[in-house]
């Protein structure tokens, strides 16, 4: 992963919460755009988990509305459906998730980290 993604993010002196602002979705969607489709997958996976249904109709226009029939199991991304998120999807859920569960963005950002190393 480029050197650029590594880099831990700064609070700047007037943020008291660093994850909120929208440079962070972007790093983000950034660094699973260029990860492994595999990667990719178990990260969108656990984005996902942390949206409502009517969420997953309207994210990114609908790209994530077949995961509305799994919302009441265990969401499971595909290796293809994690290949044919574009940049722009994959931005729109985790600013969505970023600002409903700063919890679950959290957890993304440790992996991306831990994948890093």
């Amino acid at each position: 992963m480029p050197a650029h993604f590594r880099r831990r993010i700064r609070p700047r002196p007037h943020d008291d919460r660093p994850e909120d602002s929208p440079q962070v979705a972007e790093r983000v969607a950034d660094a699973l755009f260029r990860a492994s489709f595999a990667f990719r997958a178990r990260m969108l996976a656990t984005l996902l988990r942390s949206v409502g249904l009517l969420a997953l109709a309207v994210i990114a226009n609908g790209a994530f509305a077949r995961y509305v029939v799994r919302a009441t199991s265990e969401i499971t991304v595909s290796i293809e459906d994690a290949a044919r998120a574009s940049w722009d999807q994959i931005y729109e859920l985790v600013r969505y998730v970023q600002q409903s569960h700063p919890r679950r963005l959290r957890q993304v950002l440790d992996e991306l980290a831990l994948a890093a190393t």
